[in-house]
């Protein structure tokens, strides 16, 4: 336990040092984004990055960039309600990575499962303790 409390500690710490608030808030508004944009829009748009106080949004079709770009402040207003951060939105041309690469993964033991649980409960926040509980198990399987 104390081996998995050290590694904790350093995620928090890596995720302190490299602003990783914004990459939590990102992940937040990709796993909601069709909530946000509803599902054809989803299909062919995601949120890319953030920088500073700026949401790139990559769009696969130029005539739906423009369409986006027209209800900006519809998306803004939508992003603010789910997540009380004012962003400026851009929209730029980019297609969606596929994955090609199959990585090895180990599954984890129902210990071990159990021990990342226990550390992420004692977070007050639920919805950021699932998102580091799950990024604490994929980082985990991907030692395999």
């Amino acid at each position: 336990m104390k081996e998995m409390h050290s590694i904790f500690e350093s995620i928090v710490s890596f995720f302190d040092q490299q602003n990783w608030d914004k990459g939590i808030l990102l992940l937040s508004l990709r796993k909601n984004w069709k909530e946000i944009v509803g599902d054809y829009v989803a299909n062919h748009s995601f949120p890319s990055r953030i920088t500073g106080n700026t949401l790139l949004i990559g769009v696969d079709n130029n005539v739906l960039m423009q369409q986006l770009s027209l209800q900006k402040h519809v998306i803004q207003e939508r992003i603010y309600k789910l997540t009380s951060q004012q962003f400026d939105v851009k929209f730029m041309f980019k297609r969606k990575k596929k994955r090609t690469k199959k990585l090895n993964r180990r599954n984890l033991s129902s210990k071990e499962l159990r021990e990342i649980h226990d550390l992420v409960s004692r977070m007050k926040d639920r919805e950021l303790s699932k998102l580091l509980a799950n990024v604490i198990v994929k980082l985990e399987e991907r030692k395999g």
